[in-house]
């Protein structure tokens, strides 16, 4: 182990109870996450929110035990008072085997021993399963694993063309498929396991190639819906480990694809993002991100010209792709000749497609309400914004470099989702298998949103629209797309977001077999494996889902899955319904703590060992309030909790400054 401990400090089990109240019309909403924690006092830094659009601001009360001197720390995305030994415990470096420690969700990092680590760090930690019994939902077991399976009489979507060949036999072994013909012509083999395909439809599994992984419960849930391989867009030792544990078969789920921490500039939107300036600092980075296993380094918004460049030749050096945000410094055109792998959410396009003169603000703009709002009402025309000379010219340049596009058109539109949209989102079945903590956030980000009038909404609507026409810019220029939906970002469901992101694809007018390719085929041959991957054909990989339905006819088709083969393995109805009820009941587990968790305390309570308040804003306008407080528990699993709940209405200090690493004047974007 790296590090070692500093003293005997708290560790164990707490509650920390939080409320938030939006400002104007809004409801109360709850989240709940229990996984080991320790408290760092040693290691005092503020930490800046993270994807949350608002910064927070702690309240000029500070509650403390007597136990010790009151210190500032990081829980979750908060600037807190902790009470404390002065020796806490520090359990450092990413190999710790005992190490119980956590953050309440992904959109949220706890400092400890001077590091960062994500909810998925802990999670994933060796050992921890065991200590905390619900802190995911444990894997359900293998359906079956045979020598060799025979898909019969089925109708196979082959991704090589655009039709369907009917009546087919489709033999798989040792994770390929190793035929592939009309029944009459294609023998099963001796001992075969039989899947029956009359009516239903066999196509390749779905690549979701922006997605934030987080634990085996992601995995299951990608699993059931059909998605065989997802990009991780923001790497840790434990997405490694998951990724390994996947390649070995000691963990079901799909094939993963990731890239390290973002690699960002000053000042840093993303607090545990590595930060680069100079070429020193990008060959640093670079080299220790392939070395640590990485396949791919993640760029981000804030880095400079400079730290761009040199970004990029030192991956050119190592061999190593990069991709990632377009910095918000590096125009579009620069970024595609730079040898840039994939560009993400569409990002530096609206800038680059300006017509002259025209006003501009991104969604991640804190005038964007404003400005959407001036649309909605007629006062801005799109039409006047953008040029689409210029359009068209990006997107032949996009064709000529070879750089992939990442639309994550699902994240974007949740992001201008109305009240009323996300009520309806939140009764969807697939809502069901949403994690209690993530849900709850989902809930909570509309709250930056509730001060919208109906010409903001509009607006924003409008703007999603341009997205489309932009991703149907590129696609007929003949450049290259891939899909990726962001998930677990606010309304981009893991796994189930896939359909949902294909959807709008079809919206901005491809074809159903276009928007299929961009999670096939391209997919495949980003990964170098044309051929190989994405498709019903002999030699190719056993990733493959039997449909009710024929999605050539309609994406919706793989909502309805009767089974999923991923790497060979067979999983059918039943071991994915088997799954999806594991995360379920690993949601309610979690709100069940909640409701057990202890009353708030008492202010100048000894029990207390944690309370603060905040005044959450986004640019010149507030969002809400919350308080925080944490709590004691005798519980032998060491449980840990983060609810938002009864709202206090307190709030309110000046005396605060962004921590560094905070995004002054603008809010975190999705990652």
């Amino acid at each position: 182990m790296r590090g070692g401990r500093v003293g005997m400090g708290r560790r164990g089990t707490f509650v920390v109870r939080s409320s938030f109240q939006p400002v104007g019309p809004g409801t109360e909403w709850e989240t709940n996450a229990h996984v080991p924690w320790s408290y760092d006092a040693s290691s005092a830094r503020s930490l800046s929110p993270s994807r949350g659009g608002a910064r927070m601001k702690p309240g000029p009360r500070m509650e403390q035990t007597p136990e010790g001197a009151q210190r500032p720390a990081a829980v979750g995305s908060y600037e807190v008072g902790v009470a404390g030994p002065e020796a806490a415990p520090v359990p450092s470096g990413s190999e710790a085997p005992d190490r119980l420690w956590g953050a309440c969700t992904m959109l949220r990092r706890a400092v400890v021993g001077r590091r960062v680590v994500s909810w998925l760090t802990a999670l994933a930690t060796a050992g921890l399963a065991a200590c905390s019994p619900g802190a995911e939902a444990p894997a359900a077991p293998v359906e079956e694993t045979a020598p060799a399976y025979a898909f019969t009489n089925v109708n196979v979507v082959s991704m090589t063309s655009d039709r369907v060949d009917p009546d087919q036999n489709v033999v798989v072994a040792n994770g390929r498929i190793t035929a592939v013909g009309p029944a009459a012509s294609v023998a099963i083999p001796p001992g075969a396991r039989v899947i029956e395909g009359s009516g239903k439809y066999l196509a390749p599994g779905l690549a979701d190639m922006h997605a934030h992984p987080m634990t085996t419960a992601d995995l299951d849930a990608y699993l059931a819906t059909g998605v065989t391989l997802i990009r991780a867009m923001w790497g840790e030792p434990a997405v490694l480990e998951l990724r390994e544990g996947v390649a070995s078969g000691a963990i079901a789920g799909p094939r993963i694809f990731t890239g390290g921490r973002i690699v960002d500039g000053e000042p840093v939107i993303h607090y545990g993002s590595d930060i680069v300036l100079d070429a020193a600092g990008a060959m640093d980075v670079v080299t220790r991100h392939k070395a640590a296993g990485y396949d791919f380094i993640k760029v981000y918004s804030n880095l400079s010209v400079e730290a761009f460049d040199a970004i990029a030749e030192a991956a050119k050096a190592n061999d190593i792709p990069f991709a990632g945000h377009i910095p918000d410094a590096v125009a579009a055109d620069h970024a595609f000749r730079s040898g840039m792998q994939a560009a993400e959410h569409l990002i530096g396009i609206g800038p680059a497609t300006l017509a002259d003169g025209a006003e501009y603000h991104t969604r991640f703009d804190p005038a964007f309400p404003q400005y959407a709002a001036r649309i909605g009402s007629g006062e801005i025309s799109l039409d006047a914004v953008y040029d689409e000379a210029k359009l068209d010219e990006l997107a032949d340049l996009a064709r000529e470099t070879g750089i992939w596009t990442v639309p994550t058109l699902t994240t974007i539109r949740g992001t201008a989702m109305s009240p009323e949209e996300a009520s309806a989102f939140s009764a969807r079945d697939a809502a069901r298998y949403v994690d209690y903590t993530v849900m709850s956030f989902w809930q909570m980000s509309a709250a930056f949103r509730a001060a919208w009038t109906p010409d903001t909404y509009r607006g924003a609507q409008l703007q999603l629209e341009e997205d489309l026409r932009q991703l149907k810019a590129f696609h007929d220029a003949g450049a290259r797309i891939l899909a990726g939906t962001d998930a677990p970002n606010p309304w981009a469901f893991v796994g189930f977001g896939m359909v949902d992101e294909l959807e709008l694809y079809v919206e901005a007018g491809l074809s159903t077999y276009a928007a299929l390719q961009t999670a096939t085929t391209a997919a495949a041959e980003f990964m170098n494996e044309a051929g190989e991957s994405g498709i019903v054909a002999r030699g190719a990989r056993a990733d493959l889902v039997l449909l009710d339905g024929d999605p050539l006819a309609d994406i919706a088709a793989y909502r309805d899955i009767d089974g999923v083969m991923a790497a060979g393995t067979w999983f059918d109805r039943a071991a994915l319904d088997e799954r999806l009820a594991a995360i379920t009941a690993a949601s309610e587990r979690k709100a069940a703590v909640f409701r057990d968790a202890p009353a708030w305390p008492v202010e100048g309570s000894e029990s207390v060992f944690v309370s603060a308040e905040f005044v959450l804003e986004r640019g010149e306008g507030r969002a809400g309030a919350e308080r925080i407080a944490s709590v004691p528990m005798q519980d032998a699993r060491r449980r840990f909790s983060d609810s938002f709940s009864v709202p206090t209405g307190r709030c309110a200090t000046r005396a605060w400054k962004p921590a560094r690493g905070a995004s002054s004047g603008r809010s975190p974007r999705n990652a």
